[in-house]
């Protein structure tokens, strides 16, 4: 019994990859249907920002890259994925993160100042990459300059391999972000951040 052929059945929609810096998107790179997962059985953001995608027989999901599903809105991260087998893989489940935002990756450059001080040059912000993530609110940080005002202390999911370190400032709207702390998160790029109090 060939077990794919019941995925096939409802494997409508084709999964696309997404360029951020041109909003261009792929030919269909694998094809599948959406579901949703009960979030009452996992963790609390799951029912609400993610899906299960399944696709018939064996995929392998280039994690680096952004997706978008034909036919529906919204840009996708690719968090994870399990491989469902009985002697041969029939199946392969990816589980989807919802990317709500599209951020500017910038890095400060330039900047001089002579020892008296005059003549002081500040350093620019210039934008090296542009993505998209999704954010999470985690905590709150008392600001070190202004009584009862409290900064975010956040995490921004963003695809995997993400050029980010803590000389990064990722912008999102009117906001900045300074980056705390970079790591793993499945095979997403886990970012600590704080709001900046000095946009």
């Amino acid at each position: 019994m060939d077990l794919s052929r019941s995925f096939q059945r409802f494997a409508e929609i084709g999964l696309r990859h997404f360029n951020p810096a041109t909003s261009a998107q792929s030919a269909p790179v694998a094809t599948g249907s959406l579901q949703v997962y009960d979030r009452f059985v996992s963790d609390r953001e799951f029912g609400i920002k993610k899906r299960l995608f399944l696709v018939p027989g064996q995929y392998e999901p280039e994690w680096a890259q952004l997706v978008k599903l034909e036919g529906l809105p919204g840009v996708w991260l690719q968090e994870g994925m399990n491989h469902d087998a009985a002697g041969s893989i029939y199946a392969s489940v990816v589980v989807l993160h919802e990317a709500p935002f599209e951020l500017s990756l910038r890095r400060r450059t330039g900047g001089t100042a002579r020892a008296s001080g005059v003549g002081k040059v500040l350093p620019s912000l210039v934008e090296y990459a542009k993505t998209w993530g999704d954010f999470s609110r985690y905590s709150g940080n008392e600001s070190s300059r202004f009584d009862n005002v409290d900064y975010t202390v956040c995490s921004w999911y963003l695809p995997a391999g993400t050029d980010v370190d803590l000389d990064t400032i990722i912008v999102s709207g009117t906001k900045k972000y300074i980056v705390k702390e970079v790591t793993t998160f499945l095979k997403l790029t886990l970012v600590r951040a704080q709001e900046q109090e000095n946009p």
